[in-house]
């Protein structure tokens, strides 16, 4: 048997046949891949001293290479080569002399000054450079993907330059692991017959859950028609298909992955599957390997300087730090959910810090003890009121009793009039029904606040669903107008929820306006889009302006309840919160402090304070305890610089307010009042002759009373 040296070095995994399957983990060694067969550079088996090379005599025309084996057959005949097929950065090259001699059947030409080679065969001369990826074909200049190559004096070109300017058709055999090239003028060749081919690769081996996964689609089509289509699927599920691969995959958690593509050509002939395991490495939590302050301890009022060092992925990013700190003396529960920019009273201190990344690890909690001396620099209220933010904790070791101020009596109190419709019980929800209904008729506002505690099969095989439903009952159209309409949830903070509720309902929102036909019903809100599982909450508010009379019902319904079957539910028993309709919106305060001494303003005292109204389904008088709902606009005219606190007497606060001058503004800044009355949030500051306004509500899921404490500037080294 006739047998000939060779030297072929192939450098990227190839996918080709009727199915093209790239699994890194499911193969010993890479597989080329046809587009990098197609796309990467092949060793060119071209001496640079020749100056001319006659194509042999051979009529050669089909040639089939192994991956990692030394052997190919060239017609039936074997021969050894140089180097097997195997892959190299990324790129599949071919030698250029065994591609002309054994498929071309061409002429080639070498230029040693201008490091050029010719290629000629029948009426067709192209020219490539080495190094350079601008090719002439016929005279007209091409941009190849990479430029030709000599390594170890041979020349190496990229197949899919070469297949496309040659006309050679590359196939791939994953279950031999085969590649055959062929001449399209071979007898053997038939691109009629020929399929697209879907082909793809990843810019990594693996990724790290929470990396964008970035696909190489590197399809092709023998027969020179368009790829006009791609289908991505996951895992062979047909849910899971998509025209763009992150549109469902794009930061996906740890597992492995069956990732699979086929695409379509101008023609309308869809590929064979293409198919990838990919494997996501599980995101770590950071790591705080280092927390100091720059000194070892400071006066009371001296600004604290912290320092910190960590450990995390190069590539992903730090999101946010969760720092605390109490007095040791102090229970952890107790602690505040702060920086402490300064402390202010003589002791030992525990400070701590997390750090969540991208993904949402949490790192575990890095503790220092920092030491606060006896030496005075600043006192809080000084400090706080000068320095500080709004929303900032004035902490009060000192245990100042706020209680103790003198009431703050308005000179002008006046309830602003209108329809307050408050859906607050059952506040938690067992079963399906009307949970409450009314009517408004002209100026009103409707507070919603609910949770699912539907049984927990039933919820998961029927998602329920809170809705809001607007009916006009009347004979004539009524034109409705909704005002600042927020709705927050789901979730299981019914706190955070109702703080974010308000600051979202304190910023304002565009108006909404609707004319309502007789008869005509209409969802002013519906949580179908968003699941409400067993647990979370529901919390909305929005103001309503109408001219006629307008029914509001909220319901508690099933997946495939109708908007007119909702009339016709069970009317549910209320709960221990709160319900009903009430008389009065908002509420105006104006105060003068003009005694030189701290005040105080308590708010949602008690049942003298509360508002009443009635319960629209039971007929019953009822008391809206803590005037949820109600909006305080409370205007201060200050003889004196006065610092503003917000002090929560109950059990538990998460609240906001609105400067009409300065923005909306979380009370507190960061976390929550827990019960510890001694704590406070500063509210802001007014300075002496000016006027200025605020506005309050209760957030839904917090408590009342709170009191509004005024502290002179004469009052803040006390």
């Amino acid at each position: 048997m006739k047998r000939k040296l060779v030297s072929v070095l192939l450098t990227a995994a190839v996918m080709l046949g009727s199915h093209s399957v790239f699994a890194t983990e499911m193969l010993n060694a890479p597989l080329p891949n046809i587009n990098e067969l197609m796309s990467q550079e092949h060793e060119i088996d071209l001496n640079p001293q020749d100056e001319v090379i006659e194509a042999v005599e051979s009529q050669t025309k089909e040639v089939k290479l192994t991956l990692g084996s030394n052997t190919a057959i060239v017609n039936g005949e074997e021969y050894t080569l140089l180097s097997p097929p195997k892959v190299m950065e990324g790129r599949t090259f071919l030698p250029l002399r065994f591609v002309v001699d054994q498929v071309l059947g061409a002429n080639v030409l070498w230029d040693n000054k201008t490091r050029e080679v010719t290629v000629t065969k029948e009426n067709k001369v192209v020219i490539v450079q080495i190094g350079s990826n601008v090719a002439t074909i016929n005279g007209e200049k091409v941009t190849l993907e990479q430029p030709p190559i000599i390594e170890n004096d041979i020349t190496l070109l990229p197949i899919r330059f070469m297949s496309e300017t040659f006309d050679i058709i590359t196939y791939y055999n994953q279950e031999d692991r085969t590649i055959k090239l062929v001449s399209k003028d071979s007898p053997s060749s038939d691109t009629r017959q020929l399929k697209p081919q879907a082909q793809f690769s990843f810019e990594q081996e693996f990724y790290i859950a929470g990396q964008v996964v970035k696909p190489v689609d590197t399809s092709y089509d023998l027969t020179r028609n368009a790829i006009v289509d791609r289908v991505w699927m996951i895992n062979d599920d047909p849910k899971l298909t998509t025209p763009k691969l992150d549109n469902i995959f794009k930061t996906p958690r740890q597992g492995s992955y069956k990732i699979s593509l086929r695409v379509r050509n101008s023609k309308g002939v869809w590929s064979e599957w293409a198919e990838q395991i990919l494997f996501i490495a599980p995101n770590e939590k950071p790591i705080v390997t280092h927390l100091a302050t720059r000194k070892n301890e400071y006066a009371q009022g001296e600004n604290i300087e912290f320092t910190y060092d960590y450990q995390n992925e190069e590539w992903e990013n730090i999101q946010s730090e969760r720092w605390t700190y109490r007095r040791l003396d102090q229970f952890s529960s107790k602690a505040i959910i702060d920086k402490p920019k300064a402390l202010f009273a003589e002791g030992d201190y525990s400070i701590t810090l997390e750090i969540q990344d991208a993904y949402g690890n949490m790192s575990d909690k890095k503790e220092i003890i920092v030491h606060i001396t006896e030496k005075v620099l600043k006192s809080e209220f000084a400090y706080r009121f000068t320095e500080g933010n709004i929303g900032d904790v004035i902490d009060n070791f000192q245990r100042v009793n706020y209680q103790s101020y003198l009431e703050a009596f308005p000179y002008d109190q006046t309830m602003l009039e209108g329809t307050l419709i408050m859906s607050d019980s059952p506040e938690v929800v067992k079963k399906e029904g009307i949970l409450y209904q009314d009517h408004i008729n002209g100026i009103g506002r409707v507070l919603l606040h609910h949770i699912n505690d539907f049984n927990l099969e039933e919820s998961t095989l029927d998602n329920k669903r809170l809705v809001l439903v607007a009916e006009n009952t009347t004979n004539t159209p009524v034109r409705m107008i909704i005002q600042n309409k927020t709705v927050k949830g789901p979730t299981e903070d019914s706190l955070y929820l109702g703080q974010i509720l308000l600051q979202d309902y304190l910023k304002g929102s565009p108006n909404e306006e609707y004319i309502l036909n007789p008869g005509e019903k209409r969802y002013i809100y519906d949580s179908i889009n968003r699941r409400w599982l067993k647990g979370q909450c529901i919390s909305g508010l929005m103001d309503i302006i109408t001219d006629g009379k307008i029914t509001f019902t909220a319901a508690a319904i099933g997946e495939k309840t109708g908007i007119d079957a909702i009339s016709s539910m069970p009317l549910l028993d209320k709960d221990i919160h709160p319900r009903g309709t009430f008389g009065i919106t908002d509420i105006h305060y104006k105060i003068n402090l003009d005694f030189g001494v701290s005040q105080k303003l308590i708010l949602g005292r008690g049942s003298s304070d509360w508002v009443n109204g009635y319960d629209a389904i039971t007929g019953e008088t009822v008391q809206n305890r803590g005037n949820f709902g109600v909006l305080y606009h409370i205007t201060i005219t200050a003889q004196e610089d006065m610092g503003i606190i917000l002090n929560p007497r109950a059990d538990i606060f998460r609240g906001a307010i609105k400067w009409q001058d300065g923005g909306v503004h979380l009370m507190p800044g960061k976390g929550f009042f827990a019960g510890e009355t001694t704590k406070s949030a500063v509210l802001g500051t007014i300075k002496a002759g000016e006027t200025r306004e605020f506005k309050y509500m209760l957030p839904n899921g917090s408590s009342a009373p709170v009191l509004i404490g005024f502290i002179p500037k004469s009052e803040w080294n006390k």
